[in-house]
C-alpha cells in the first residue's frame, strides 16, 4: 500500500460500464469529459473527507503509481475538482 505525504491523495480510477441497458457495447475511443477516481488513502494534511469518495480530478497533474498491482495515481489534494454525490 502506498501512504500519501501532505495533502495528496491515492487515486485509482472507477471502472466504468461501457454497456448500455439494453446491451449495446460502447466505444471507448469516443469517451468525452472528465472520468471519476476513488480516493483509497489521503497525506496527514489532506481533507479525510476525500477518502473512501469517488472524486473528479485534473488526472494529469498527478504522477501515474502502480498500487496493489492497480494502476492509479498520486495528486495534490488542491486538483480535485468535487466530490460525487
Amino acid at each position: 500500500m502506498i501512504y500519501p505525504t501532505n495533502d495528496n491523495i491515492l487515486v485509482k480510477e472507477v471502472a466504468k460500464e461501457n454497456k448500455t441497458e439494453s446491451g449495446l457495447i460502447l466505444s471507448t475511443d469516443v469517451e468525452t469529459g472528465s472520468k471519476p477516481g476513488m480516493v483509497v488513502a489521503v497525506g496527514p494534511k489532506a481533507d479525510p473527507k476525500l477518502l473512501n469518495n469517488q472524486v473528479f480530478l485534473q488526472w494529469g497533474k498527478g504522477m501515474a503509481v502502480t498500487d496493489e498491482g492497480k494502476q492509479a495515481i498520486l495528486i495534490s489534494a488542491e486538483h480535485v475538482m468535487g466530490i460525487v454525490g
